[in-house]
């Protein structure tokens, strides 16, 4: 049986802060999901002995070893001859994965070497992992009592290679149930005190909060053997969190199924869908974030029309309809340009919605009446409606933009429920 798991990356370049580890996190949720507890995860460079080490200490205390990278053909490429080395073996040529790696290559036009031949070796008492989307197979061994998985960095690798060969042969044992709520327009100290006898840490489900984005993320999760009995406190839960926050609830997920941002962006195409009409927007700051948030949503065509990054007074002017007398005594970054850009969207790209963003992102670009941070979002819609706000955002270039994205479609999700925008979604000062 499973019960707990470490998850163990390499490479350099996680080290040193040049490349972020979503495996990891991507494996925990997975592993959480499947009722296998993860109890360490660890990172370690392109270095031999610290590597060897690394495995050996994580086998010896876990049921379970995940690591991932280092699987490659560069001499940097580590973790065959570490599993040798912590399981006491040595390392073999796999003749069946030389000729399926020349033929891969070979139907790539490109010749097997020296270099490449590499990832055909194994210490001798692993299983090689088939890779239907590269080049270096994955490793399962068992080292001391503990099953260990080696896969690919790339994520486009692992995470096939996880839901074919590693799934199928794990046996956790108790049974894990997540869900996800996601809450709009209501401060995290707010949201805590009205749940606050549903978060005690001795209670089962146990409930816990996030906040990111200006989107409260609230955690449910049941650890027991009876499926169908944690089925029924999570809907038991589910319903008494929704009454407490109401209109403030505005999706459900699973765990590892999706994040906040996408989370928001799935329910207001939803809504568009279910009521047949479509969303244009104008992008300034954002320079189309909007619509690449959206657009990680399979059929988001059926509600987004299509958008302008209107980066410049120029092009406001020229393809939005801003008059320019508006930009010259208001400002790009105001609340008549910003009107004047959402309606000049609904009318140029035929549509019942859109959102206009206008902002100063930074580093440059502040004055002293309008710092950095500063952003209005409008609203058009039907029956001549259309709401704007003025936010200052905190953060750095990245957050402001995301911020803006975030509150503009949960302007939008507000707006398509009939409800009022709550004003405490945002560190709104007008």
């Amino acid at each position: 049986m499973h019960t707990t798991a470490a998850i163990l990356s390499t490479g350099d370049e996680l080290v040193l802060g040049q490349l972020l580890d979503t495996n990891a996190r991507w494996i925990a949720e997975q592993l959480t999901t499947l009722g296998i507890r993860v109890v360490q995860v660890a990172v370690v460079g392109d270095d031999l002995n610290d590597l060897t080490a690394a495995i050996a200490r994580l086998a010896s205390t876990h049921d379970l070893l995940i690591t991932t990278g280092g699987l490659g053909p560069t001499a940097g490429d580590l973790t065959r001859e570490a599993l040798a080395q912590a399981s006491s073996d040595h390392l073999i040529v796999d003749q069946e994965q030389v000729n399926i790696l020349s033929t891969k290559l070979r139907n790539r036009g490109r010749n097997v070497n020296d270099q490449q031949l590499r990832q055909a070796l194994r210490p001798t008492h692993a299983t090689p992992l088939p890779n239907a989307h590269g080049t270096a197979p994955g490793l399962c061994l068992r080292i001391r009592n503990c099953d260990t998985f080696s896969l690919p960095g790339p994520p486009g690798e692992l995470q096939p290679m996880w839901l074919a060969s590693v799934i199928p042969t794990l046996h956790p044992d108790r049974k894990v149930l997540t869900r996800l709520l996601y809450a709009l327009g209501i401060p995290e100290a707010t949201c805590a005190e009205r749940l606050k006898d549903l978060t005690a840490r001795a209670r089962t489900p146990l409930i816990g909060m996030t906040a990111s984005g200006g989107i409260i993320t609230i955690r449910m999760r049941y650890e027991g053997s009876d499926a169908a009995e944690g089925q029924a406190l999570l809907d038991r839960d589910e319903a008494d969190i929704c009454t407490r926050l109401g209109t403030n609830i505005c999706a459900t997920a699973t765990a590892g199924q999706t994040h906040s941002d996408q989370a928001l962006a799935s329910v207001v195409l939803n809504q568009l869908t279910h009521r047949g009409e479509m969303l244009a927007l104008a992008e300034s700051c954002t320079g189309g974030m909007v619509a690449e948030v959206l657009t990680r949503t399979p059929g988001s065509s059926a509600a987004l029309a299509g958008g302008v990054v209107c980066y410049t007074n120029a092009v406001k002017t020229t393809l939005l309809g801003v008059n320019a007398e508006t930009l010259a005594n208001n400002g790009a970054v105001s609340e008549p340009v910003a009107s004047a850009m959402a309606l000049g969207a609904r009318r140029v790209i035929p549509a019942d919605w859109s959102i206009a963003i206008t902002g100063i992102a930074g580093p440059d670009g502040a004055t002293a009446t309008k710092p950095l941070g500063t952003v209005w979002i409008a609203l058009a819609g039907p029956n001549a409606y259309l709401q704007t706000r003025h936010f200052h955002f905190p953060g750095t270039r990245h957050d402001v933009r995301t911020r803006s994205t975030l509150s503009a479609l949960a302007m939008l999700h507000f707006a398509l429920k009939g409800a009022p925008i709550p004003k405490l979604l945002w560190q709104q000062d007008a």
